[in-house]
């Protein structure tokens, strides 16, 4: 696991240089709309063809309020929408420490690995590297047909029901 090349996978060419130049960059996340639990400093990433501030998708503008996400809000309920945060030197500090590796060979927490065969953003053979380097417990679950976020609905659902057996199995 070399988080160098991880940085790759999640900060393109210009986020890199950016950081490089300036210390910072702007990144894109998919935030639930409303939520109190967003970062203060997420601000919603405009729709193409809309105004600076309006998102169609979320169906609200940045200065109206939007419904609050509850604790008991089922996830189906729930609308992801793209926000962008301003990520500084200690972001990228951080993420290039962090101990991935030595952490998933000591195998303390139980790991569940799932990976999209046609994921564009980070190469199955990561995951598949990731497995091997890992101590049980463990399980892999590759997707033949998924992306890296998993759109297909079947994909999810599949997704959907390994994590909740994985924490059914782990959780008692």
């Amino acid at each position: 696991v070399d988080l160098n090349v991880a940085f790759t996978y999640d900060f393109d060419e210009e986020q890199r240089s950016s950081f490089e130049t300036t210390h910072e960059c702007w990144k894109q996340f998919f935030l639930p709309l409303g939520s109190k639990w967003n970062p203060v400093e997420a601000e919603l990433v405009p729709a193409v063809g809309t105004a600076e501030g309006e998102n169609k998708d979320a169906a609200t503008t940045e200065g109206e309020a939007a419904a609050p996400v509850e604790t008991t809000t089922p996830a189906a309920e729930i609308k992801w929408v793209p926000h962008r945060m301003k990520l500084g030197a200690q972001y990228r500090s951080d993420f290039l420490r962090l101990p991935v590796k030595e952490h998933v060979e000591q195998g303390k927490i139980p790991l569940l690995v799932i990976h999209g065969a046609e994921d564009k953003s980070v190469p199955v053979e990561e995951g598949r590297k990731l497995f091997e380097l890992a101590a049980e417990p463990k399980q892999y679950l590759e997707l033949p047909k998924a992306n890296h976020m998993f759109t297909s609905s079947k994909d999810l659902k599949k997704v959907i029901s390994a994590i909740q057996t994985w924490q059914q199995k782990w959780n008692e």
